[in-house]
């Protein structure tokens, strides 16, 4: 179990952790983009196929 130090969510994943992590930093990672409009996102089931 992994737990966060700020607020103490808790999960069992150690990525999720730290993609909750940035909630408290306020980071934004941009790692997949849309090549027509250009939109930017950190999980690819956020792009949407036109």
């Amino acid at each position: 179990m992994y737990k966060c130090e700020v607020c103490g969510y808790a999960c069992n994943d150690k990525g999720r952790l730290k993609r909750h992590a940035r909630t408290h930093t306020g980071e934004r990672v941009h790692v997949y983009k849309c090549e027509v409009c250009g939109y930017a996102c950190s999980q690819s089931e956020s792009l949407k196929k036109p």
